[in-house]
């Protein structure tokens, strides 16, 4: 049966895909599962999932997820956090409902400690998404930007979206939880990702769209990251205390290309 959904993750936890599996399956709707990333799982998958092998970072690793996405709807997760039971079903529902759906990414409840990335969806501060679930046109409308590598490239979808007039909603009935497990010892392609890449990727979010954080014309060849960071290195700079949101993105979109070598060539620069 063709897929409603496609549900497609930048993966490094194989141990982790029976479990969100069985998640997703608690709904109705029929769905496949794309997981792209460098660890090849050790056990025999359903036919509605799929694993492709990249060694690329996360956001290309995404772009080549929702490539191979053949249903109506899109949802991006992690794969160290699940939706609630019927979760998908009751996206569908909403969706449907929807009579702006080709403007509307929808959200699910952020069960640890809430979502609302600057404010509470006001004009400065517009809702950003956790686990997006959108039409594949909404999503290709935009793509990912090549110089996103870590998580914020969806944050960015959602603001282009914001800036044309579109909206991200939340679905208070729909809860997001992060509590799978993570092994320690887990060892991952230099090239894929690390916690300060996403730090990084955060700031250069930041930089986008925050009108008085750090101009972007200043970094050196568009990526200096250590720009953005505090003394230690360590901490991204949060945005300013009263910023605003820009409705017009800072710098040119630039998204990841298609070719014939987009499974083993990085996106932008390495940082090793």
């Amino acid at each position: 049966m063709k897929p409603l959904v496609s549900i497609f993750m930048s993966t490094i936890r194989p141990y982790n895909w029976p479990i969100l599996h069985k998640n997703f399956s608690t709904s109705s709707v029929p769905f496949e599962m794309i997981c792209v990333g460098p660890i090849e799982p050790d056990f025999a998958m359903p036919d509605n999932m799929k694993f492709i092998y990249s060694e690329v970072k996360p956001a290309q690793c995404v772009h080549i997820g929702v490539q191979a996405a053949t249903g109506k709807y899109v949802m991006s997760v992690a794969d160290d956090a699940q939706l609630c039971d019927g979760g998908l079903d009751r996206f569908v529902n909403e969706a449907e409902k929807c009579s702006d759906i080709e403007k509307t990414i929808m959200t699910p409840q952020f069960a640890r400690h809430g979502q609302d990335f600057f404010g509470v969806g006001d004009e400065s501060t517009p809702v950003l998404p956790v686990g997006m679930f959108l039409t594949k046109k909404l999503w290709d409308k935009y793509g990912v930007d090549k110089n996103f590598y870590g998580v914020y490239w969806d944050t960015d979808i959602s603001m282009m979206n914001y800036a044309d007039g579109g909206r991200t909603i939340i679905c208070k009935d729909i809860q997001f939880s992060d509590a799978l497990p993570i092994r320690a010892g887990t060892r991952v392609s230099s090239c894929y990702c690390s916690g300060s890449r996403s730090t990084a990727d955060r700031s250069w979010f930041y930089a986008m769209w925050v009108n008085d954080f750090l101009n972007v014309s200043t970094l050196e060849n568009d990526l200096n990251f250590l720009a953005f960071f505090d003394k230690t290195g360590s901490h991204y700079k949060p945005p300013p205390r009263g910023s605003w949101i820009r409705k017009e993105r800072y710098r040119p979109f630039d998204p990841i290309v298609d070719s014939d070598d987009i499974l083993t060539v990085s996106q932008g620069k390495n940082y090793e």
